[in-house]
């Protein structure tokens, strides 16, 4: 069934990877319409490969306005997350979606990059794991 996946989705079997690092939750939820048409935003921005950018506040409450390559949602214990590339940073960000505010998808196609950054999040992920 993968390799029928693959066909329509070439990396599949490197996102069932990157979910499987993160663990996802046996029960999550939106508390607000917003919260939920968010998601459905982030979740073809992931899919079609589309830049976006938004406003974040930070767990220190801090604001910043930041330009991403989405690459996957995922459901950790901690709350829903969204993985990226991070242009101010250059480098592999997560970002608790709640905290995400006037969400913009932008023109471009970043699908040519795709699956490395699928991989470099898979790899940062098990580095993170492998120090603990």
């Amino acid at each position: 069934m993968i390799a029928d996946i693959g066909q329509i989705l070439p990396e599949a079997e490197k996102l069932l990877e990157l979910h499987q690092l993160y663990r996802p939750m046996r029960q999550y939820h939106t508390s607000e319409a917003e919260d939920a048409r968010g998601l459905s935003v982030l979740h073809d921005a992931c899919l079609f490969s589309r830049p976006v950018s938004f406003d974040y506040t930070d767990l220190k409450g801090q604001k910043t306005s930041r330009r991403v390559l989405p690459i996957e949602i995922v459901h950790p214990a901690t709350g829903i997350q969204l993985l990226a590339w991070c242009e101010k940073r250059q480098a592999h960000r997560k970002f608790f979606v709640k905290e995400i505010h006037g969400l913009r998808v932008h023109a471009g196609d970043f699908s040519a990059r795709r699956a490395d950054l699928i991989q470099g999040a898979i790899e940062e992920r098990q580095d993170w794991e492998d120090s603990y």
